[in-house]
């Protein structure tokens, strides 16, 4: 069944003085503005409207829309090398019929 969804995030540098990862974060938040999966808000820098096509019972669709969102970042995030020690991404996703909120960190942990 689809579910309409708002998703906003924040890429953050884990080290805000350090120019690799202000680098890194960068490149990262430069790629997710370009997915096209979702329709990307003009006016809102950060935030994704779309529908997700979701099965099961709310604590399963919960976590299949999470893990949706994890599998477009996580690639992006493996493509400029840009593991937790380096980057990370806060997430606040709304998901039709899902009820509250749903906010998570997307990181690559022990990614080399």
């Amino acid at each position: 069944m689809e579910h309409h969804f708002l998703l906003t995030y924040s890429v953050h540098p884990q080290d805000p003085d350090d120019n690799i990862d202000v680098d890194k974060a960068n490149k990262v938040r430069n790629d997710i503005r370009k997915i096209n999966v979702w329709k990307k808000l003009d006016d809102v820098e950060t935030v994704f409207t779309g529908e997700m096509d979701l099965s099961g019972d709310n604590l399963t669709m919960r976590a299949k829309a999470v893990s949706k969102v994890r599998d477009q970042f996580e690639d992006i995030l493996r493509e400029h090398g840009a593991k937790s020690a380096y980057v990370k991404i806060n997430c606040v996703l709304m998901v039709d019929g899902l009820g509250t909120p749903i906010i998570f960190e997307v990181t690559i942990r022990g990614y080399v």
